[in-house]
């Protein structure tokens, strides 16, 4: 599977204020315990009824299922049903009444799946059906600006992450979709003449389930942003492999496109739970085109909220999306490859 990161076009040369970092910690790899997972660790799910597309998210559910966003004609969401080996599929492709144009967010709170559609801004909520072993679509609205992420957060409350050219770094909705606060900083670095912005510091995010904090992994940088339940920002992470990449801009004629020196793809996919969270690094350096299909995840790194590394597993293959059941002790994956497989791996 081929993930390609493009340039951001930006029209506007205006530039803003930079704003101010919270606490800065640099970490390295040798700071964690490294866990070598090995392929014998791995058990590869096998269903003949599932084909599996190009599935760009993995979910654990706890009433034991796994989740996927997959592009597949039958629905957007692939629910497994791990008790009884039963496939069935939720949300049709489109932009009619309970149907959504893509799926970026894939999030369970409180037994629900909530997804997001940035391209139609639409937010819908699954509600959980325990008896039936099944999921019924209960809600479905659009929520105020343009997007990248929108996932549940408070009670009754969404956070999204706008749209790469704004300079906001978070907005709070309330129930009815609306914006009714700006929240977060724009990681700040030397760019004086260049608009902090979401296009710049595209990143992945998560809500821990009880809602009292949020990280946001960077893409093209090595830096991770913890907030607070308020969401202050309690620290901000550096690391781990020391590479300094700085946004520059080209001129074009009629705007100008973002590209980085050295293009270095570091974080994809980030996950969490009260305890902590997880971050996939990719560490590639793009020198070509080719280095493009080599973005797959080769290492999980987890952290506690206060941003201390914990521990970092090694991967026998490359990933490129997963999920973390810490209960259970277990890695949902899927494997970087042109016909990706699902692996559950023993942590």
């Amino acid at each position: 599977m081929k993930k390609f990161i493009l340039p951001i076009l930006l029209l506007s040369l205006t530039a803003c204020k930079q704003q101010p970092m919270g606490e800065a910690k640099t970490f390295t790899l040798d700071d964690f315990k490294t866990i070598e997972l090995k392929a014998s660790d791995a058990t590869v799910y096998q269903n003949d009824d599932l084909l599996l597309g190009n599935p760009s998210l993995i979910k654990y559910h706890p009433d034991e299922y796994i989740l996927l966003a997959d592009r597949k004609p039958e629905g957007l969401v692939t629910a497994i049903d791990m008790q009884t080996n039963k496939i069935n599929y939720y949300v049709k492709k489109g932009r009619g009444p309970l149907e959504v144009a893509n799926i970026k967010d894939l999030c369970i709170k409180n037994g629900d799946i909530w997804l997001s559609s940035p391209n139609d801004k639409k937010l819908l909520r699954l509600e959980g059906l325990p008896a039936q072993r099944s999921f019924s679509i209960k809600q479905e609205g659009k929520v105020e600006g343009n997007v990248l992420h929108a996932v549940p957060y408070r009670e009754n409350n969404i956070l999204t992450m706008p749209l790469g050219s704004a300079t906001d770094r978070f907005h709070l909705l309330d129930a009815d979709r609306k914006i009714i606060d700006t929240v977060g900083v724009m990681p700040s670095i030397d760019m004086s003449d260049l608009t902090l912005n979401n296009g710049i510091y595209q990143s992945s995010i998560s809500v821990s389930p009880d809602s009292k904090n949020v990280v946001a992994a960077c893409t093209m940088y090595e830096v991770i942003d913890i907030y607070d339940e308020s969401m202050a920002l309690r620290c901000s992470l550096r690391g781990p492999l020391g590479v300094n990449s700085v946004a520059v801009k080209k001129d074009i004629g009629y705007g100008y496109v973002i590209t980085y020196k050295p293009y270095w793809l570091t974080f994809s996919r980030v996950v969490s739970n009260n305890d902590g969270f997880w971050v996939g690094l990719i560490g590639v350096d793009i020198q070509k085109d080719e280095d493009l299909g080599q973005t797959g995840i080769s290492k999980i790194l987890s952290f506690d909220w206060n941003g201390k590394p914990l521990k970092a597993y090694n991967l026998p293959e490359k990933i490129s999306t997963f999920d973390i059941d810490a209960k259970s002790k277990k890695l949902y994956a899927i494997t970087e490859e042109a016909e990706p497989r699902i692996v559950i791996y023993n942590l």
